[in-house]
């Protein structure tokens, strides 16, 4: 039976056929949500924790079951997608009108060589109990308060540092001119789209050179993971953007794995 055989009876009898043990962990699922009024505009996101790019298939799915004498309202997508390394990515978006009580369900899921990789699932206005695997259920008012809190809260505060209050998801800007200044507004942009929210400030810093030639050095606690030539074109920047984020990434892996080995020995 194809794959997407078994996404429509998933969705249409509230059935889970695929066990956990076949996600593997390395492509992360994920779907976001936006509340912009009556309309709720869902995205289909991958992450790719692994160090190398990765190939996969996708499918997405928004379903408003069929109230009594209506018609089921059903929005689907699928497709290939190369996920690089360190980076999450949107594979896509749809736009549905939910209104106060309506039940809507989203799921997303990854596939690799046909092996189910990666997957979410979430239900707005539904029914706690009711849905299989205790997907996200949310309800429309939660989802519009969700969404004011996240952009009060751009840049959270961490407590639980036993040292005292630890500043998470900081970047600093510290550029000298427009290019400079571009790339940094592009990075900081592609960091809240992967959710990096790291554990030490990122400093964007941008030094003079010979001419009218400038660097840009990324700066993680001293460590400067990047630096490169300043070009003012937008694809350039736009590129050396998303390098630096998977660069980024790839520290804070690395830290978190670091402290993870130190806690057991």
């Amino acid at each position: 039976m194809r794959p997407y055989l078994f996404l429509s009876l998933f969705l249409l009898l509230s059935i889970s056929l695929f066990s956990q043990d076949e996600v593997t962990g390395d492509l992360q699922a994920k779907i976001d949500m936006q509340s912009q009024g009556t309309f709720t505009k869902f995205l289909a996101t991958a992450y790719n924790t692994t160090e190398i790019n990765k190939s996969i298939r996708y499918e997405f799915v928004v379903v408003q079951p069929a109230a009594e004498g209506g018609n089921q309202n059903r929005l689907e997508q699928s497709g290939f997608q190369v996920l690089p390394s360190g980076i999450k990515k949107v594979l896509s978006e749809q736009t549905m009108v939910i209104a106060q009580d309506q039940r809507t369900i989203a799921f997303l899921i990854l596939y690799q060589d046909d092996k189910v990789v990666g997957k979410d699932r979430v239900v707005i206005n539904g029914r706690n109990g009711n849905d299989a695997q205790q997907p996200v259920v949310i309800s429309k008012e939660a989802l519009q308060q969700q969404q004011k809190e996240a952009q009060r809260n751009i840049q959270d505060v961490d407590q639980s540092n036993s040292d005292g209050i630890t500043l998470r998801g900081m970047v600093v800007e510290d550029t000298k001119t427009k290019p400079g200044s571009d790339f940094y507004k592009e990075y900081y942009a592609q960091y809240l789209a992967n959710n990096i929210n790291g554990e030490q400030i990122v400093t964007i810093k941008e030094d003079l050179g010979m001419g009218s030639n400038t660097k840009i050095k990324v700066i993680i606690d001293q460590n400067v993971i990047m630096e490169f030539f300043v070009n003012p074109r937008a694809t350039y920047i736009e590129q050396m953007a998303g390098q630096a984020i998977m660069r980024t990434n790839q520290y804070f892996r690395n830290l978190r794995k670091n402290k993870t080995l130190q806690k057991r020995y």
